[in-house]
């Protein structure tokens, strides 16, 4: 038996419904289907998880082509899989690990819908990103891109789901989404010896 208020309840829990009594108790009758070992379970999960992922990588490429397709876009693609359609070529130094990057970004779906931003007018803060490459906790699809920018460059990353947030999903995007990112890099400053 389980209270019904330590169910529904808090931010996280859905609301009563009107048939269940606050105060009352719920009673559950499981039925075990299938019992294996752990190292049994943590090996199917991983063969699913692998199978998942393999067919999300083709799903993620038929959208990035229509994508690029509809914008007219002449990207590069990484050999990790960021697509990279640069709009301004820099000249300054290519960042590698170690390295503070300064960036101004705005993060959209498919769809064009803005998630994220650090540009004012698309209503983030107006404050560039600062991060260290290889060492700050970002997607890897920021990571693989943008490093292969010059000081300078703006450019459209397209990211595959796998190298932005997987089957994590979001209030803004759902999981499994390919994003689309317009990054500028003003700054790459060498670590202080």
């Amino acid at each position: 038996m389980i209270a019904a208020d330590s169910i529904f309840k808090g931010d996280y829990g859905a609301a009563r419904p009107s048939f269940i009594d606050s105060g009352s108790y719920l009673t559950f009758t499981v039925k075990i289907l299938k019992r294996e070992s752990k190292s049994d379970f943590m090996a199917r999960s991983e063969k699913e998880k692998n199978e998942r992922a393999t067919k999300q990588v083709l799903i993620d490429e038929e959208l990035i082509q229509k994508y690029i397709a509809e914008k007219q876009l002449k990207p590069t693609k990484t050999d990790k899989g960021v697509y990279i359609h640069l709009l301004k070529a820099g000249t300054g130094l290519v960042p590698v690990v170690g390295d503070t990057l300064k960036v101004q970004y705005t993060g959209r779906t498919l769809d064009g819908k803005v998630f994220d931003s650090s540009r004012k007018e698309d209503g983030g803060q107006g404050e560039a990103f600062d991060f260290v490459l290889g060492v700050t906790p970002i997607i890897q699809g920021w990571q693989d891109g943008l490093s292969k920018l010059k000081q300078g460059s703006r450019a459209v990353l397209i990211l595959p789901s796998a190298l932005a947030y997987g089957e994590q999903a979001s209030p803004r995007f759902g999981a499994n989404s390919v994003l689309i990112f317009d990054v500028e890099l003003i700054k790459v400053n060498k670590p202080k010896k």
